[in-house]
C-alpha cells in the first residue's frame, strides 16, 4: 500500500513541476516566443537558443544574453528544488515538447525502484510510464531496471527509449510500437535512414528493422560497429579497431576515413572526433572533417580536448554546461572564436 501511495504521490508531483499551466501572453513553456523545433539536438524558438547540461542555458538571440532557462519567479535554480524548469531533460517529438521524470521507490529490505515518466510540457499530461518488457523473469528485473537512459526521437513517428536491458520505440501516440532485447552497448546506436529504423545489436552488426518488427542483418562483412551516426545517405561509424569509416546505404560501399578515432561529434556538415594519445610522447588531437568536402584536418581551436559543438542554423556553438557556464561562438570556418557570452544572474 505505501509503494502504491508513493506511485500516485510521485506521479502527481511529477506533473506539477512540468508546468501544467499554459503560459499567457503567447510565451511558451521557458519563456520564448513561437514553436520549438530541433537543430541537431538543440532546442530553439523565436526567441532563445537553448543549451542543456547540468542546468538548461538559453541564449537570447536579439540581445545575446545568456541566462537560466527558467522564467519562475523567486526560483533558486536549485537542482534539489523540482519546480525549476531549468532542470530535466527535454525533447521535442512530433512537435511536442517532452519532459522525462525519474521517481525512485524505495522498497522497505529490497533494491530501490528507478521509474521514468514522460510528460508534455504545454498540459503536464503524462503519456508514458516505462516499465519491464513482459518476456523479463525476475532474474532479468534484478540487473535491469525502469529508468530510461537516453531518449531519441528518430522520426516524426518513432521515439527511440534506450534503457538497461532493452529498448522500446514507441508511436507518436506514446505507444510501444516495438521492444528490442538485442540491443548494443552503445546508447545512441539506432538510426533512421529512408523510412527505415536501423540498429546496432550486441553482436555489433547493423540491422534494419522491418514493419512487422522483424530484422535482417545490413552485410558489412566481418567488420564490427560501435559508435555512429547518419549524414546524408551514408552511416559514419566507428569499427573495432576505431577505424572511423561510412557505410553507403545506397551504394553499399565501405569506405575508410581516419585510424584511431574515437568520441564523434556531429554538427552541421563537420564530423568532430578524438584521436587519442597512448604516449608520453604524443598529445591527444581533436580532428575536423569535413562531410561535404571530404577534408580532415586537426582542430587547433580545440586543443587536445574533446568539446561539445553545437551548429544552430549558419552559426557553430561550443559549450560544456559541466565545465563552465560560457558559451562560444565560432566562425563560419571554426578557425576562431567570434563572441563570448557569460552567464548572468
Amino acid at each position: 500500500m505505501k509503494k502504491f501511495i508513493s506511485l500516485i504521490l510521485s506521479a502527481v508531483t511529477a506533473a506539477a513541476l512540468c508546468g501544467c499551466e499554459n503560459v499567457q501572453n503567447g510565451e511558451n513553456y521557458f519563456g520564448g516566443n513561437g514553436e520549438f523545433s530541433d537543430n541537431g539536438g538543440v532546442l530553439c524558438d523565436d526567441k532563445y537558443i537553448y543549451f542543456g547540461g547540468e542546468t538548461l542555458k538559453k541564449l537570447n538571440k536579439e540581445t545575446g544574453t545568456f541566462s537560466i532557462a527558467c522564467e519562475i519567479p523567486g526560483c533558486d535554480h536549485n537542482e534539489n528544488n523540482p519546480n525549476c524548469k531549468a532542470h530535466g531533460k527535454y525533447y521535442l517529438f512530433n512537435g511536442q515538447l517532452l519532459k522525462k521524470v525519474d521517481e525512485t521507490i524505495s522498497n522497505p529490505g529490497g533494491k530501490s525502484e528507478i521509474i521514468s515518466y514522460l510528460y508534455l510540457c504545454d498540459t503536464g499530461k503524462q503519456v508514458y510510464k516505462n516499465a519491464f518488457p513482459d518476456s523479463f523473469t525476475d532474474e532479468d528485473k534484478k540487473t535491469s531496471n525502469c529508468s530510461i537512459g537516453v531518449i531519441k526521437p528518430i522520426s516524426e513517428d518513432n521515439l527511440a527509449l534506450v534503457c538497461s536491458g532493452f529498448m522500446y520505440i514507441l508511436d507518436k501516440n506514446f505507444n510501444v510500437k516495438f521492444t528490442i532485447l538485442d540491443m548494443g552497448s552503445y546508447s545512441g546506436g539506432i538510426y533512421f535512414y529512408n523510412n527505415e529504423i536501423y540498429y546496432i545489436d550486441k553482436l555489433y552488426r547493423l540491422l534494419k528493422l522491418d514493419e512487422t518488427g522483424e530484422t535482417s542483418a545490413v552485410d558489412l562483412g566481418s567488420m564490427k560497429i560501435t559508435e555512429g551516426e547518419i549524414y546524408g545517405d551514408k552511416l559514419w561509424f566507428s569499427n573495432e579497431d576505431q577505424t572511423l569509416c561510412s557505410y553507403n546505404f545506397k551504394s553499399g560501399e565501405i569506405t575508410e576515413h581516419a585510424k584511431n578515432a574515437v568520441k564523434f561529434t556531429f554538427a552541421g556538415h563537420y564530423l568532430e572526433y578524438l584521436k587519442p594519445s597512448y604516449s608520453e610522447n604524443e598529445n591527444s588531437e581533436v580532428h575536423l572533417l569535413n562531410l561535404d568536402t571530404g577534408e580532415n584536418k586537426i582542430w587547433e581551436l580545440a586543443g587536445d580536448n574533446t568539446v561539445n559543438l553545437y551548429c544552430v542554423g549558419e552559426k557553430y556553438y561550443i559549450y560544456d554546461g559541466i565545465k563552465d557556464n560560457k558559451l562560444l561562438e565560432l566562425s563560419a570556418n571554426l578557425s576562431k572564436i567570434q563572441n563570448v557570452y557569460e552567464l548572468s544572474d
